[in-house]
């Protein structure tokens, strides 16, 4: 049996003796043997992870940030002036927080239906508990972001006049920035996420009369980050199908993470968050840890603690990927155990 197989199967086994909470959904083959291993307590409002591992959260205009590594306590670090968002249900309502991935600036959508539409950047270490965030802003439609590593901002949002969902690439540093360009059109009439690997940008569709919501497309990141004008949504290269795409990512092994939730198509398609192997994506992994009758998760991948999170109604479960040794251990332990219960 070849190394690999083996490997394999000492996940599928671990999956099965551990005394963590197993997977039970079937999947690519290739998609790791995420166990359930914790939970704590996230609040709603828009979030992101900073480079250590801990989360960042907007709640209203304050911002709060968590105490310790999965822990379900924060503490409020700085904010925005009153104003800056516009009031829906309990308060001022953002549309998205994205920390750059060197931690050094955050962005965040004001969440505006009109020709104020934009996107607020600040500085991290200006946050402060006595004064509000200095910010410069760029006009955007908004509901999702991503960095890209390079000083670029890619937004999806939905136009105002035409109430299709675009992309915008907003420039922060010279030589282009600060501006903002829109580079994808076309998406649909449901704002989706967004996320960059590799090179390469990935879009989702949050809603499509007649099509297909939570469908990706993929495009060329350093085309789209040089564009003076869009290309159409349905240019890119088909990735995956899965809930509405509302929230993308990855994993550390490039497994491509879709929240969201479809409720309104035929049939819906909502309850879970998918992990979706892109040589395979019509067998995702579906994870469910608060029941499929949630209406949204949302999933997101922490690379300082290599864990997967999934949140939904004030709580974030924690996966993780069982060590090689551990699912070997356990592997072993189980063989061992069968032929003590065969001979014995």
């Amino acid at each position: 049996m070849a190394r690999t197989d083996l490997f394999n199967a000492a996940l599928a086994a671990s999956a099965v003796l551990s005394p963590l909470v197993p997977l039970t959904t079937a999947h690519a083959s290739n998609i790791p043997a995420y166990t359930q291993v914790g939970t704590f307590v996230l609040p709603s409002g828009p979030w992101d992870l900073l480079p250590d591992g801990r989360i960042l959260q907007l709640r209203g205009n304050d911002v709060f940030r968590q105490d310790a590594l999965n822990a379900s306590t924060f503490s409020r670090v700085g904010g925005f002036a009153p104003g800056s968002f516009p009031n829906f249900g309990s308060g001022p309502s953002p549309s998205f927080l994205r920390v750059s991935p060197d931690g050094s600036r955050l962005a965040v959508g004001n969440n505006q239906f009109n020709v104020g539409n934009a996107v607020l950047v600040g500085n991290f270490a200006d946050l402060s508990t006595s004064t509000n965030l200095p910010v410069f802003s760029l006009t955007a439609p908004n509901f999702d972001a991503a960095w890209d590593g390079n000083g670029r901002l890619y937004i999806t949002g939905a136009d105002t006049s035409t109430f299709a969902s675009v992309l915008t690439r907003v420039d922060i540093d010279p030589p282009n920035g600060p501006s903002s360009t829109r580079v994808i059109t076309g998406i649909g009439n449901g704002s989706g996420g967004v996320a960059v690997r590799n090179g390469t940008l990935y879009v989702g569709v949050g809603f499509l009369s007649g099509g297909s919501a939570g469908e990706v497309r993929a495009f060329d990141a350093a085309a789209l980050g040089s564009a003076v004008g869009s290309v159409a949504f349905n240019t890119g290269t088909f990735a995956a199908d899965a809930l509405s795409g509302a929230s993308l990512g990855f994993d550390r092994l490039g497994n491509l993470l879709i929240g969201g939730a479809d409720s309104f198509g035929s049939p819906p398609d909502f309850g879970y968050a998918a992990v979706v192997d892109l040589a395979d994506p019509a067998n995702p992994l579906r994870l469910s840890p608060a029941g499929p009758l949630v209406d949204s998760y949302r999933i997101a991948f922490n690379t300082a603690t290599d864990e997967l999170l999934v949140a939904a109604d004030g709580t974030a479960y924690r996966y993780a990927i069982p060590a090689p040794a551990t699912a070997a251990t356990l592997a072993l332990g189980g063989l061992l155990a069968f032929r003590r219960r065969r001979h014995g």
